[in-house]
């Protein structure tokens, strides 16, 4: 009569590591979802391209989202009776990697945007980006390729497969730390160099934002380095690598929806609830007409305060009634 032989599955670092990075993954996918609301309520005159960008990064992180949840489901659910599928490769997390790079590097150019505005549009930075960015494109469609046809989650972590994915996180590591101390150094010596005296704490906020630009992201990429090459074999690395993604989104919308918070105005988080009160609200409104006057700019012109945009975060602006 033959023995079977058993075979031990560490079930803390494949099911424990995907369960707990999975929370941490739709937990900043949350976050990301209600940045995305308040950007679209506040910052209604931003140009249509931004508009576009956000629609963007917040439908392919809600695509990366859902196939994580697809494949965490997968081998915590359907595979639950057989634990020796634990060791196959899911097709889900190893596209969830492509549609994570399609997030990131956007969101880098975003930022390479800034600093070429901040330098009076040198073509130093982008060119300095660009490199790197596509050995990030061309490291994850090889790994890509190349793992939806591996048979084993050990395969992945050995040979090409390491090769490729240490190298793109050292890669988006030095890309992202360059990006935050860029910026950071850029805002410095534009207030240092510059005829207006900004305050010192416009200036700490300032910093502030342009070293989360990249810290964040570079941490966790660390981490997944880290992670990836102490243990090769399981999947504790995807708790690096599950919330890159939206880490990247709430990145960008984070600098995005800061703007009027940097600039030292009223919360968002409050204006947008007298934006929402004024428009559903049924007591009646005082429409008295009322003068707009731009005193950055010197312009004024006649309107309602039924029609008053407080989206507008460029002019600081003052109401007086025509009638008291």
């Amino acid at each position: 009569m033959s023995s079977i032989t058993p075979i031990e599955i560490p079930l803390g670092p494949m099911c424990g590591a995907l369960y707990l990075a999975s929370l941490l993954s739709v937990g900043l996918w949350g976050i990301t979802c209600m940045q995305t609301f308040m950007y679209y309520v506040h910052y209604q005159e931003d140009k249509m391209v931004f508009k576009f960008f956000v629609a963007y990064l917040w439908v392919f992180d809600t695509t990366h989202q859902s196939l994580i949840i697809g494949g965490v489901y997968k081998i915590l659910v359907v595979w639950f009776d057989n634990p020796l599928f634990l060791t196959n490769v899911v097709q889900e997390l190893i596209w969830g990697y492509l549609i994570s790079t399609f997030v990131a590097l956007p969101t880098q150019g975003f930022f390479v945007y800034r600093i070429w505005r901040f330098t009076n549009k040198s073509f130093i930075p982008p060119l300095l980006w660009f490199p790197s960015a596509i050995y990030q494109l061309v490291s994850c469609l090889i790994y890509v390729s190349k793992g939806t046809q591996s048979t084993t989650t050990a395969a992945l972590g050995v040979g090409l497969f390491k090769t490729l994915v240490i190298s793109c996180c050292v890669v988006a590591v030095a890309t992202d730390t360059s990006i935050a101390i860029g910026l950071t150094y850029l805002l410095l010596k534009r207030d240092i160099g510059s005829g207006f005296k900004r305050s010192a704490r416009m200036l700490q906020r300032l910093a502030i934002f342009s070293i989360n630009s990249g810290s964040w992201t570079a941490i966790f990429a660390l981490l997944m380095i880290i992670l990836y090459t102490v243990f090769p074999s399981n999947l504790i690395y995807v708790v690096g690598y599950f919330p890159v993604s939206s880490i990247y989104c709430n990145t960008l919308l984070a600098n995005l929806n800061a703007r009027a918070y940097i600039r030292g105005e009223s919360s968002s988080l409050s204006a947008g609830a007298d934006l929402i009160s004024m428009q559903f609200s049924t007591t009646k409104v005082n429409r008295t007409p009322a003068i707009l006057i731009a005193k950055g700019r010197g312009r004024s012109k006649e309107t309602s305060v039924g029609a008053l945009d407080y989206s507008r975060a460029e002019d600081d602006v003052e109401i007086k009634p025509e009638h008291v």
